[in-house]
Protein backbone atom coordinates (compact mmCIF):
# COMPACT_ATOMS: atom_id res chain seq x y z
CA UNK A 1 0.00 0.00 0.00
CA UNK A 2 1.29 3.46 -0.87
CA UNK A 3 2.36 5.81 1.91
CA UNK A 4 -0.06 8.45 3.12
CA UNK A 5 2.49 11.10 2.18
CA UNK A 6 1.15 10.77 -1.35
CA UNK A 7 -2.07 12.38 -0.22
CA UNK A 8 -0.41 15.67 0.62
CA UNK A 9 -1.90 18.68 -1.12
CA UNK A 10 0.72 21.12 -2.48
CA UNK A 11 0.47 24.72 -1.41
CA UNK A 12 0.63 27.50 -4.03
CA UNK A 13 4.27 28.58 -4.49
CA UNK A 14 5.06 32.06 -3.15
CA UNK A 15 6.09 34.83 -5.48
CA UNK A 16 9.89 34.99 -5.41
CA UNK A 17 11.14 38.09 -3.62
CA UNK A 18 12.89 40.64 -5.75
CA UNK A 19 16.48 41.09 -4.76
CA UNK A 20 18.72 44.07 -5.36
CA UNK A 21 21.98 43.08 -6.93
CA UNK A 22 25.08 43.91 -4.96
CA UNK A 23 27.06 46.89 -6.22
CA UNK A 24 30.17 45.67 -7.97
CA UNK A 25 33.43 46.41 -6.25
CA UNK A 26 35.79 47.35 -9.03
CA UNK A 27 35.52 45.76 -12.44
CA UNK A 28 34.78 42.06 -12.30
CA UNK A 29 35.54 40.31 -15.59
CA UNK A 30 32.96 38.11 -17.23
CA UNK A 31 35.35 35.18 -17.14
CA UNK A 32 35.88 35.58 -13.40
CA UNK A 33 32.14 35.71 -12.80
CA UNK A 34 31.45 32.57 -14.78
CA UNK A 35 34.37 30.76 -13.19
CA UNK A 36 33.02 31.61 -9.75
CA UNK A 37 29.67 30.14 -10.73
CA UNK A 38 31.18 27.00 -12.19
CA UNK A 39 33.42 26.34 -9.23
CA UNK A 40 30.56 26.93 -6.83
CA UNK A 41 28.23 24.43 -8.44
CA UNK A 42 26.30 22.66 -5.73
CA UNK A 43 29.04 23.03 -3.07
CA UNK A 44 32.47 24.38 -2.42
CA UNK A 45 34.01 21.25 -0.98
CA UNK A 46 34.00 17.54 -1.60
CA UNK A 47 32.63 14.94 0.85
CA UNK A 48 34.96 13.88 3.58
CA UNK A 49 36.88 17.14 3.36
CA UNK A 50 37.04 19.70 6.11
CA UNK A 51 35.86 23.27 5.81
CA UNK A 52 34.10 25.87 7.84
CA UNK A 53 31.15 27.79 6.49
CA UNK A 54 33.46 30.50 5.18
CA UNK A 55 35.83 28.05 3.51
CA UNK A 56 38.54 27.99 6.21
CA UNK A 57 39.95 24.68 7.40
CA UNK A 58 38.50 23.26 10.60
CA UNK A 59 40.29 21.61 13.46
CA UNK A 60 37.35 20.06 15.26
CA UNK A 61 35.14 18.89 12.37
CA UNK A 62 32.02 20.46 13.78
CA UNK A 63 29.23 22.83 12.87
CA UNK A 64 26.02 24.22 14.27
CA UNK A 65 22.60 23.81 12.71
CA UNK A 66 22.72 27.31 11.21
CA UNK A 67 26.00 26.62 9.46
CA UNK A 68 28.28 28.55 11.82
CA UNK A 69 31.35 26.96 13.37
CA UNK A 70 31.15 25.40 16.82
CA UNK A 71 33.64 25.64 19.64
CA UNK A 72 32.71 22.50 21.54
CA UNK A 73 34.81 20.12 19.47
CA UNK A 74 31.93 17.86 18.51
CA UNK A 75 32.83 15.58 15.61
CA UNK A 76 31.73 12.50 13.71
CA UNK A 77 31.84 9.28 15.64
CA UNK A 78 34.14 6.50 14.60
CA UNK A 79 33.12 3.11 13.30
CA UNK A 80 30.57 2.49 10.61
CA UNK A 81 26.93 3.21 10.03
CA UNK A 82 24.76 6.11 11.09
CA UNK A 83 25.27 8.03 14.31
CA UNK A 84 21.99 9.53 15.60
CA UNK A 85 21.72 13.27 16.07
CA UNK A 86 23.26 14.48 19.27
CA UNK A 87 22.77 17.52 21.50
CA UNK A 88 25.48 19.60 19.80
CA UNK A 89 27.06 20.17 16.42
CA UNK A 90 25.61 19.42 13.00
CA UNK A 91 23.67 16.53 14.47
CA UNK A 92 21.68 18.79 16.77
CA UNK A 93 18.00 18.05 16.34
CA UNK A 94 15.10 20.38 16.93
CA UNK A 95 11.73 19.18 18.22
CA UNK A 96 9.10 18.13 15.74
CA UNK A 97 8.96 16.05 12.57
CA UNK A 98 12.03 17.69 11.02
CA UNK A 99 14.23 16.05 13.65
CA UNK A 100 16.47 13.12 12.75
CA UNK A 101 16.81 11.86 16.31
CA UNK A 102 14.60 10.87 19.20
CA UNK A 103 11.00 9.70 19.06
CA UNK A 104 9.08 10.86 16.03
CA UNK A 105 6.52 9.86 13.43
CA UNK A 106 6.60 6.25 12.27
CA UNK A 107 7.03 7.24 8.61
CA UNK A 108 10.54 8.27 7.53
CA UNK A 109 11.45 10.70 4.75
CA UNK A 110 14.99 10.02 3.53
CA UNK A 111 16.72 12.95 1.78
CA UNK A 112 19.78 12.05 -0.31
CA UNK A 113 22.17 13.83 -2.66
CA UNK A 114 24.32 16.95 -2.63
CA UNK A 115 24.17 20.53 -1.37
CA UNK A 116 20.69 21.13 -2.78
CA UNK A 117 19.38 18.43 -0.45
CA UNK A 118 21.53 19.63 2.46
CA UNK A 119 20.34 23.24 2.14
CA UNK A 120 23.80 24.74 1.49
CA UNK A 121 23.79 28.47 0.67
CA UNK A 122 25.43 31.85 1.32
CA UNK A 123 24.67 32.87 4.90
CA UNK A 124 23.25 36.30 5.81
CA UNK A 125 26.13 36.88 8.22
CA UNK A 126 28.70 35.97 5.57
CA UNK A 127 30.31 32.73 4.50
CA UNK A 128 28.46 29.59 3.53
CA UNK A 129 26.66 26.82 5.36
CA UNK A 130 23.52 24.72 5.56
CA UNK A 131 20.23 26.02 6.92
CA UNK A 132 16.64 24.88 7.35
CA UNK A 133 15.73 26.96 4.30
CA UNK A 134 16.42 23.80 2.29
CA UNK A 135 13.60 22.06 0.45
CA UNK A 136 13.85 18.89 2.54
CA UNK A 137 12.99 20.83 5.70
CA UNK A 138 10.25 22.81 3.97
CA UNK A 139 8.74 19.63 2.53
CA UNK A 140 8.79 17.96 5.96
CA UNK A 141 6.93 20.91 7.47
CA UNK A 142 4.42 20.98 4.60
CA UNK A 143 3.66 17.28 4.97
CA UNK A 144 3.07 17.76 8.69
CA UNK A 145 0.75 20.69 7.99
CA UNK A 146 -1.17 18.46 5.57
CA UNK A 147 -1.66 15.84 8.30
CA UNK A 148 1.09 13.49 7.11
CA UNK A 149 3.96 13.95 9.59
CA UNK A 150 7.25 12.29 8.72
CA UNK A 151 10.63 12.01 10.38
CA UNK A 152 13.29 13.58 8.19
CA UNK A 153 16.61 11.74 7.93
CA UNK A 154 18.79 13.95 5.75
CA UNK A 155 21.97 12.25 4.55
CA UNK A 156 22.62 14.68 1.67
CA UNK A 157 26.24 15.84 1.55
CA UNK A 158 27.26 19.15 -0.02
CA UNK A 159 29.76 18.63 -2.82
CA UNK A 160 28.86 14.99 -3.46
CA UNK A 161 29.10 13.45 -6.92
CA UNK A 162 27.37 10.26 -7.99
CA UNK A 163 30.66 8.41 -7.49
CA UNK A 164 31.02 9.91 -4.01
CA UNK A 165 27.60 8.53 -3.08
CA UNK A 166 28.83 5.05 -3.94
CA UNK A 167 32.39 5.09 -2.64
CA UNK A 168 33.41 8.12 -0.50
CA UNK A 169 33.32 7.37 3.20
CA UNK A 170 31.37 9.81 5.36
CA UNK A 171 30.65 13.50 5.00
CA UNK A 172 32.28 16.44 6.75
CA UNK A 173 29.78 17.64 9.41
CA UNK A 174 29.96 21.17 8.02
CA UNK A 175 28.56 19.89 4.73
CA UNK A 176 25.59 18.04 6.23
CA UNK A 177 22.17 19.60 6.68
CA UNK A 178 20.91 20.79 10.08
CA UNK A 179 19.87 17.90 12.29
CA UNK A 180 21.52 15.37 9.99
CA UNK A 181 22.91 12.16 11.48
CA UNK A 182 26.59 11.55 10.90
CA UNK A 183 27.84 8.53 9.03
CA UNK A 184 31.24 7.11 8.16
CA UNK A 185 30.29 4.89 5.23
CA UNK A 186 29.44 6.07 1.70
CA UNK A 187 26.12 7.93 1.58
CA UNK A 188 24.41 5.15 -0.38
CA UNK A 189 25.59 2.52 2.09
CA UNK A 190 24.31 4.64 4.99
CA UNK A 191 20.93 4.97 3.28
CA UNK A 192 20.69 1.23 2.64
CA UNK A 193 21.65 0.53 6.24
CA UNK A 194 18.91 2.83 7.50
CA UNK A 195 16.35 1.06 5.31
CA UNK A 196 17.47 -2.30 6.68
CA UNK A 197 17.55 -1.12 10.28
CA UNK A 198 14.01 0.28 10.11
CA UNK A 199 12.09 -2.11 7.87
CA UNK A 200 8.90 -0.60 6.51
CA UNK A 201 9.55 2.81 8.05
CA UNK A 202 10.97 4.65 5.03
CA UNK A 203 8.04 5.85 2.92
CA UNK A 204 9.61 8.63 0.84
CA UNK A 205 13.07 9.14 -0.69
CA UNK A 206 14.18 12.25 -2.57
CA UNK A 207 17.42 12.27 -4.54
CA UNK A 208 19.20 15.23 -6.15
CA UNK A 209 22.66 14.29 -7.43
CA UNK A 210 24.82 14.68 -10.55
CA UNK A 211 25.45 18.42 -10.72
CA UNK A 212 28.96 18.11 -9.39
CA UNK A 213 29.67 15.43 -11.99
CA UNK A 214 29.26 17.66 -15.03
CA UNK A 215 30.32 21.07 -13.65
CA UNK A 216 33.99 20.64 -14.75
CA UNK A 217 32.79 20.80 -18.36
CA UNK A 218 31.40 24.29 -17.81
CA UNK A 219 34.51 25.35 -15.91
CA UNK A 220 36.70 24.15 -18.76
CA UNK A 221 34.67 26.07 -21.31
CA UNK A 222 35.03 29.26 -19.28
CA UNK A 223 38.81 28.93 -19.07
CA UNK A 224 39.11 28.14 -22.77
CA UNK A 225 37.04 31.13 -23.90
CA UNK A 226 39.16 33.67 -22.03
CA UNK A 227 38.77 37.10 -23.63
CA UNK A 228 36.24 35.67 -26.08
CA UNK A 229 33.75 35.32 -23.24
CA UNK A 230 31.69 38.23 -24.59
CA UNK A 231 31.29 36.58 -27.99
CA UNK A 232 27.81 36.07 -29.39
CA UNK A 233 28.45 32.34 -29.89
CA UNK A 234 30.66 29.76 -28.21
CA UNK A 235 33.72 29.15 -30.46
CA UNK A 236 33.63 25.85 -32.33
CA UNK A 237 36.77 24.45 -30.70
CA UNK A 238 35.56 25.33 -27.21
CA UNK A 239 32.19 23.77 -27.94
CA UNK A 240 33.82 20.57 -29.21
CA UNK A 241 36.01 20.25 -26.11
CA UNK A 242 33.05 20.88 -23.82
CA UNK A 243 31.00 18.28 -25.67
CA UNK A 244 33.69 15.63 -25.27
CA UNK A 245 33.78 16.43 -21.56
CA UNK A 246 30.00 16.17 -21.29
CA UNK A 247 29.94 12.86 -23.15
CA UNK A 248 32.42 11.40 -20.68
CA UNK A 249 31.00 12.90 -17.48
CA UNK A 250 27.35 12.24 -18.31
CA UNK A 251 28.06 8.62 -19.25
CA UNK A 252 29.72 8.02 -15.87
CA UNK A 253 26.95 9.91 -14.08
CA UNK A 254 24.29 7.78 -15.76
CA UNK A 255 26.02 4.54 -14.81
CA UNK A 256 26.46 5.59 -11.20
CA UNK A 257 22.94 6.97 -10.87
CA UNK A 258 21.37 3.82 -12.31
CA UNK A 259 23.23 1.78 -9.70
CA UNK A 260 22.26 4.16 -6.87
CA UNK A 261 18.56 4.28 -7.70
CA UNK A 262 18.47 0.57 -8.48
CA UNK A 263 19.92 -0.34 -5.08
CA UNK A 264 17.55 2.04 -3.31
CA UNK A 265 14.55 0.51 -5.09
CA UNK A 266 15.67 -3.03 -4.36
CA UNK A 267 16.18 -2.28 -0.66
CA UNK A 268 13.09 -0.13 -0.15
CA UNK A 269 10.66 -2.23 -2.16
CA UNK A 270 8.08 -1.32 -4.79
CA UNK A 271 5.73 0.69 -2.56
CA UNK A 272 8.23 3.31 -1.38
CA UNK A 273 8.01 6.56 -3.32
CA UNK A 274 11.33 7.71 -4.80
CA UNK A 275 11.46 11.20 -6.32
CA UNK A 276 14.40 12.14 -8.53
CA UNK A 277 15.22 15.79 -9.21
CA UNK A 278 17.09 17.70 -11.89
CA UNK A 279 18.64 21.15 -11.34
CA UNK A 280 17.80 24.73 -12.27
CA UNK A 281 19.92 25.91 -15.20
CA UNK A 282 22.10 28.06 -12.95
CA UNK A 283 24.47 28.94 -15.81
CA UNK A 284 21.82 31.29 -17.10
CA UNK A 285 23.02 33.46 -14.22
CA UNK A 286 26.08 34.62 -16.19
CA UNK A 287 23.88 36.41 -18.74
CA UNK A 288 23.75 39.75 -16.84
CA UNK A 289 27.57 39.82 -16.76
CA UNK A 290 27.73 39.74 -20.55
CA UNK A 291 28.41 36.07 -21.28
CA UNK A 292 25.27 35.56 -23.29
CA UNK A 293 26.82 32.85 -25.48
CA UNK A 294 27.48 30.44 -22.62
CA UNK A 295 24.17 31.26 -20.93
CA UNK A 296 22.22 30.58 -24.11
CA UNK A 297 24.18 27.42 -24.91
CA UNK A 298 23.44 26.01 -21.46
CA UNK A 299 19.72 25.83 -22.27
CA UNK A 300 20.07 23.07 -24.86
CA UNK A 301 22.67 21.25 -22.75
CA UNK A 302 20.23 20.92 -19.85
CA UNK A 303 17.20 20.25 -22.07
CA UNK A 304 18.74 17.77 -24.53
CA UNK A 305 21.64 16.13 -22.69
CA UNK A 306 21.66 16.38 -18.89
CA UNK A 307 17.99 16.06 -18.02
CA UNK A 308 17.09 13.20 -20.40
CA UNK A 309 19.86 11.10 -18.86
CA UNK A 310 18.63 11.85 -15.36
CA UNK A 311 15.06 11.07 -16.34
CA UNK A 312 15.98 7.70 -17.89
CA UNK A 313 17.91 6.63 -14.80
CA UNK A 314 15.02 7.46 -12.48
CA UNK A 315 12.40 5.91 -14.76
CA UNK A 316 14.31 2.62 -14.83
CA UNK A 317 13.75 2.32 -11.06
CA UNK A 318 10.10 3.43 -11.21
CA UNK A 319 10.93 6.74 -9.53
CA UNK A 320 8.89 9.89 -9.95
CA UNK A 321 10.66 12.69 -11.78
CA UNK A 322 10.70 16.44 -11.11
CA UNK A 323 12.28 18.65 -13.77
CA UNK A 324 13.53 21.66 -11.82
CA UNK A 325 14.98 23.21 -14.97
CA UNK A 326 11.43 23.57 -16.24
CA UNK A 327 10.04 24.64 -12.87
CA UNK A 328 12.60 27.46 -12.65
CA UNK A 329 11.65 28.65 -16.16
CA UNK A 330 14.71 27.33 -17.97
CA UNK A 331 12.86 26.31 -21.12
CA UNK A 332 10.91 29.52 -21.63
CA UNK A 333 11.72 31.64 -24.71
CA UNK A 334 14.68 33.97 -24.28
CA UNK A 335 12.76 36.52 -26.32
CA UNK A 336 10.29 37.04 -23.48
CA UNK A 337 11.58 39.55 -20.94
CA UNK A 338 10.77 40.87 -17.49
CA UNK A 339 12.39 43.45 -15.20
CA UNK A 340 14.55 42.41 -12.24
CA UNK A 341 15.14 45.00 -9.54
CA UNK A 342 18.73 46.18 -9.39
CA UNK A 343 19.70 44.49 -12.66
CA UNK A 344 17.32 45.59 -15.41
CA UNK A 345 15.22 43.87 -18.05
CA UNK A 346 16.25 40.27 -18.67
CA UNK A 347 15.01 37.25 -20.62
CA UNK A 348 12.45 35.40 -18.51
CA UNK A 349 14.62 32.27 -17.97
CA UNK A 350 17.47 34.49 -16.73
CA UNK A 351 15.17 36.61 -14.57
CA UNK A 352 13.78 33.50 -12.89
CA UNK A 353 17.27 32.24 -12.08
CA UNK A 354 18.24 35.67 -10.73
CA UNK A 355 15.22 35.83 -8.40
CA UNK A 356 15.10 32.18 -7.28
CA UNK A 357 18.84 31.50 -6.82
CA UNK A 358 21.92 33.45 -5.72
CA UNK A 359 23.51 33.09 -9.18
CA UNK A 360 23.19 36.75 -10.17
CA UNK A 361 23.42 38.52 -6.81
CA UNK A 362 26.27 36.53 -5.25
CA UNK A 363 27.63 34.37 -8.08
CA UNK A 364 26.46 31.31 -6.14
CA UNK A 365 24.32 28.63 -7.73
CA UNK A 366 22.25 27.57 -4.73
CA UNK A 367 18.56 28.43 -4.38
CA UNK A 368 17.26 31.34 -2.38
CA UNK A 369 14.54 30.47 0.18
CA UNK A 370 11.87 31.10 -2.48
CA UNK A 371 13.69 28.67 -4.77
CA UNK A 372 13.76 25.96 -2.12
CA UNK A 373 10.06 26.55 -1.48
CA UNK A 374 9.40 26.08 -5.18
CA UNK A 375 11.32 22.79 -5.10
CA UNK A 376 9.31 21.58 -2.10
CA UNK A 377 6.08 22.52 -3.88
CA UNK A 378 7.15 20.66 -7.02
CA UNK A 379 7.84 17.52 -4.99
CA UNK A 380 4.43 17.78 -3.33
CA UNK A 381 2.81 18.01 -6.75
CA UNK A 382 4.71 14.89 -7.82
CA UNK A 383 3.49 13.07 -4.71
CA UNK A 384 -0.10 14.07 -5.33
CA UNK A 385 0.00 13.19 -9.03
Amino acid sequence: MRSTVLAATPQPPPQPPQRTARRRRGRRTVTATLTALALAVLAGCSPGGSATTDGRATTDGSATTDGSATTDGSATAGGTGIVPSGPTGTGAASPGPASSGGAGPADVYLSLGDSYGAGYRPLPQGGFGTTRDGFAYRLTAALADAGNPVELVNLACSGATTQDMRSSNGCDPNLLGPGAPRYSTPQLAAALELIRQRPGAVKLITLVIGGNDFQPCFTGAVSAMGTASSATAVPTDVEATAQRCLDEKLAAMSTNLADIVGQLRAAAGPDVTIVGLTYPDVFLGVYPSGNRAVATASISVFRDQINPRLQRAYAAADARFVDLTAAFGGYQPMGNTQPVEGIGTLPVPVARICTLTFACSQQDVHPQPAGHQLIADQIQQALAG
